[in-house]
């Protein structure tokens, strides 16, 4: 477990950054942390390859585009600023691509605040669709994912733990445990693989206990094919504002591959998730 002293938060030139950004800054304040935020994105010449053989006038438009978006987004966090003071940085990823430089400036942070993929995404977010599983995967950082419609101002009054006897679990519940310490209620729900002896099984509700954390358990029994919804489901009977789970998968030639769970919540969540690999 590490205390969050440095949050990294992407920007990019989404409808709700602006959201983000202030969800981003009560986080921070909530823990006394420093926010970074790393403006990194997709070319513009990705969203449109052949405008530059069309027409110099074309190519002169989409540069522009491309600064005011920049400019749009660092507008925002200025005004941040203003309220946050010196624990605010900006940092500009340049021509490095989004999935990369957000890995890697996630390397030196606590934790990294994400955004989930728009299903409906419009070509002005420029944010590579499978950034969230990429970064999960490649950063060894724990991540919070935002769903794309936005989060509650507030995070982890109601806290639902995801929890299978996994290395992915064990690494998603001990960086959750700054916000398990701060919540007024956790639901522990467990779920096993197979024919997994109970006995065999770690008591992770006694492990919490020894941080101070109480929990209320749901023992789920074997985990099915519809285990991402069944979380989602319970959760939201819970009233929770998180959920903490483990993110499985893994990178096969530069492809991402999720597990069926995993899938299921980074395209359906309803409400801000806590994920490590």
């Amino acid at each position: 477990m590490t205390a969050i002293r440095s949050i990294l938060l992407h920007a990019d030139a989404a409808i709700r950054w602006d959201e983000r950004l202030a969800y981003a800054a009560s986080i921070a304040s909530a823990f006394d942390a420093d926010l970074t935020t790393l403006y990194a994105v997709d070319s513009i010449w990705s969203e449109h390859p052949l405008a530059m053989a069309q027409s110099p006038d074309a190519a002169a438009i989409l540069l522009q585009v491309q600064e005011r978006r920049l400019q749009e987004a660092r507008a925002s966090y200025e005004r941040a600023a203003q309220s946050i003071g010196g624990r605010l940085h900006w940092k500009d990823a340049g021509f490095l691509d989004p999935e990369s430089a957000v890995a890697l400036h996630a390397r030196a942070a606590d934790l990294v605040i994400l955004a989930q993929a728009d299903p409906n995404r419009s070509v002005k977010t420029s944010t590579p669709r499978h950034l969230v599983e990429s970064v999960v995967i490649d950063s060894g950082c724990p991540a919070l994912v935002v769903p794309y419609i936005g989060a509650a101002p507030t995070t982890g009054g109601t806290v639902f733990i995801a929890w299978k006897d996994t290395r992915e679990s064990a690494l998603a519940v001990k960086a959750a445990i700054p916000f398990l310490q701060r919540a007024r209620k956790v639901y522990l729900a467990t779920w096993t693989e197979g024919l997994q002896p109970l006995a065999a099984a770690p008591d992770i509700a006694a492990y919490l206990r020894c941080h101070g954390i109480e929990v209320t358990a749901r023992p789920c029994g074997a985990a099915s094919a519809q285990v991402g919804e069944a979380m989602l489901s319970m959760a939201a009977d819970c009233s929770a504002d998180l959920l903490v789970m483990g993110c499985y998968g893994h990178s096969r030639a530069r492809e991402r591959v999720l597990g069926g769970a995993t899938r299921s919540i980074l395209d359906s969540m309803t409400l801000p998730v806590l994920m490590a690999h």
